[in-house]
């Protein structure tokens, strides 16, 4: 299997872990091929399903015997991981808010740096795409707190904040 194969599957793979590990489907972290040999992965909007956050894009090509793979990430992302001591790290554009890591092809640690962006870029994503709240509205209320597994769908929930502020609209806990 050729590298460019192998970091797919990685990605792939991490994806899958990422989305079971945050209760959500997979298709909420799409990942997208460009006719540029470049690999991007995209967050997604819960309702309607548009790119909403670039998690990362890497590069999968480069000059013939290239030792390295490219990603480009956003500094925030960068600064809440840890790079392994291996990779280089260069800021781009004129607002500094992207970064390029050049990663060595072939570390256990890409595995790890894949799936700790993926993980931060999940946990931290806030949908764009707001609802009042779900059927789960009185036991939520009850509890004093958003009880959705479905990370996404949590965080898309007006209620959530309200309960979050201590608003406690219905229920046996109702202060409205």
């Amino acid at each position: 299997m050729g590298e460019i194969e192998n970091i797919i599957n990685i990605v792939n793979l991490i994806s899958e872990k990422i989305a079971d590990k945050y209760n959500i489907s997979k298709d909420f972290i799409s990942s997208l091929i460009n006719s540029d040999k470049s690999l991007s992965v995209w967050i997604t909007e819960l309702t309607t399903g548009k790119k909403a956050k670039l998690a990362f894009k890497v590069s999968l090509k480069g000059k013939k015997g290239a030792k390295y793979v490219s990603f480009v990430v956003r500094k925030s992302t960068i600064e809440n991981i840890a790079l392994p001591e291996n990779v280089s790290l260069k800021y781009i554009d004129s607002d500094i808010t992207n970064a390029i890591v050049n990663f060595p092809t072939g570390e256990n640690n890409f595995n790890t740096f894949v799936h700790d962006i993926l993980d931060y870029s999940v946990n931290t994503f806030e949908p764009s795409d707001k609802f009042g709240c779900c059927s789960k509205y009185i036991e939520c209320s009850n509890a004093k707190k958003c009880l959705h597994e479905n990370l996404f769908y949590a965080k898309a929930c007006f209620y959530r904040k309200n309960l979050e502020s201590g608003k406690i609209f219905y229920g046996e806990n109702k202060n409205i």
